[in-house]
């Protein structure tokens, strides 16, 4: 297990600091691309949802292009495929909640809830082995609490005001088996990409 790198203490300007700030934006692109095949899949993914949450959250005004029906229709088809066999590819399912992961950053909500709910769901439930023997969080590339935390999210972002509560609890009581949430506000806030309305 990789230990993480603690941050460099602000007090003292570092070598890669001023590395940094001397490059201009397209070399600090390439650099990035670069260091992104040097990850392994977890870490890979990681990073490019947490540089397409900022890419989102700027002030270029860019988002993720919105899947189509179709493109949601073939996860959800994946899905029940899935679940017929009792068995899926680790590395179909994370390109399949990457899908739905990137509806949610496009603040395609309801497909984003739709495809993530058709993976999560029976996963949760053990209706879809991966071939792992150890946690699913271990077998799968993906951040699956970050897709666990975008499933509950969207389900408060589509639920009419006065059923959030109820739709947000369903939420978490469908993906429980996968990972649990002591503080789902704060869950979902850390998820967001955009303030939860009417959160008060």
């Amino acid at each position: 297990m990789r230990r993480k790198r603690k941050a460099t203490p602000d007090r003292k300007r570092s070598d890669l600091d001023e590395a940094l700030e001397a490059l201009d934006a397209g070399e600090l692109r390439e650099v990035v691309r670069e260091v992104l095949l040097e990850l392994d899949d977890r870490a890979h993914g990681r990073v490019v949802t947490s540089l397409i949450k900022r890419a989102v959250r700027g002030r270029s005004g860019w988002a993720p292009a919105a899947p189509s029906g179709e493109k949601v229709e073939e996860v959800v088809a994946f899905a029940e495929a899935a679940k017929r066999v009792g068995y899926a590819d680790p590395s179909d399912v994370d390109d399949h909640l990457s899908r739905g992961s990137a509806a949610f950053i496009g603040k395609e909500y309801v497909a984003a809830h739709r495809m993530l709910g058709a993976l999560l769901r029976p996963i949760a439930e053990v209706e879809i082995d991966l071939g792992q023997h150890e946690m699913v969080d271990e077998v799968l590339g993906v951040d699956t609490r970050a897709c666990v935390a975008q499933f509950v999210a969207s389900a408060y972002m589509i639920s009419p005001p006065e059923q959030r509560a109820q739709a947000v609890r369903a939420a978490i009581d469908e993906t429980d088996g996968i990972c649990y949430f002591m503080e789902p506000i704060r869950d979902m806030e850390r998820a967001a990409v955009e303030p939860l309305p009417e959160l008060g």
